[in-house]
């Protein structure tokens, strides 16, 4: 999509959208009763940071701002934190 978009808009809009959709699921497991609660506040915290940086890129809108930037380290860091707060989890509870 970078490719086909030259302000950047729609791809920020995309993530945005993604990103938002992507907390509720994180959080899926949490809200079950499957995992405890360094995983639901791990994710939530993560997600909630992760969509902050997507907003930040939204309102920046470009593929040249530095937020694209933090937000493609967001992306790389998310789901590493994610799943060490579910290992965490499970060691924590056995």
């Amino acid at each position: 999509m970078p490719a086909i978009d030259p302000t950047g808009a729609t791809t920020a809009a995309w993530s945005f959208l993604y990103a938002a959709l992507l907390v509720p699921v994180s959080l899926t497991p949490w809200a079950l009763g499957s995992l405890g609660g360094i995983y639901g506040v791990t994710a939530a915290l993560a997600g909630g940071v992760f969509l902050w940086r997507t907003r930040q890129f939204t309102a920046a809108a470009s593929d040249r701002d530095p937020a694209a930037r933090r937000l493609f380290f967001a992306s790389i860091i998310y789901l590493p934190i994610l799943l060490s707060a579910l290992v965490l989890d499970r060691l924590v509870s056995l």
